[in-house]
Parts: C-alpha cells; sequence; structure tokens
C-alpha cells in the first residue's frame, strides 16, 4: 500500500469538502442581502482579474531572441 498517495488523497478530499461547505455557508449568507453580494461580487472579479494579469506573458523577461 502507498500511503503517501492515499493521505494525499485524504487531503484533497477533506479540503475538497471544506471549500464546498464553506461555498455553501457564503451562499446562504450572502442570500437576500444586496451589499453582501456586491462585496463577493467584487471581489471574484478582482480574483479574475488578478488571475488574468499573471497568467500574461511577462514582457519585463522576453527578448526578441527567444523567438527563433
Amino acid at each position: 500500500m502507498n500511503r503517501p498517495k492515499l493521505l494525499a488523497g485524504i487531503a484533497v478530499g477533506a479540503t475538497a469538502v471544506g471549500a464546498v461547505g464553506s461555498l455553501a455557508g457564503l451562499v446562504r449568507a450572502v442570500t437576500g442581502n444586496t451589499a453582501g453580494l456586491a462585496t463577493v461580487g467584487l471581489v471574484a472579479l478582482v480574483v479574475v482579474g488578478l488571475s488574468a494579469l499573471g497568467s500574461a506573458p511577462s514582457r519585463v523577461l522576453s527578448t526578441p531572441y527567444w523567438g527563433r
């Protein structure tokens, strides 16, 4: 039996259950609350924007010689 893989699987499963439970709690708390809904939307927009910014190629580190 490969114990590290088993423990890793259990850890990933527990993290997924915790994340889904937290998301469900957030949805319950925000439902019907306009200010809370706006805050969650703004945070989601910032996260998506920063994710897109971080996935863009770095212009500082690029050189014309790498394309050859």
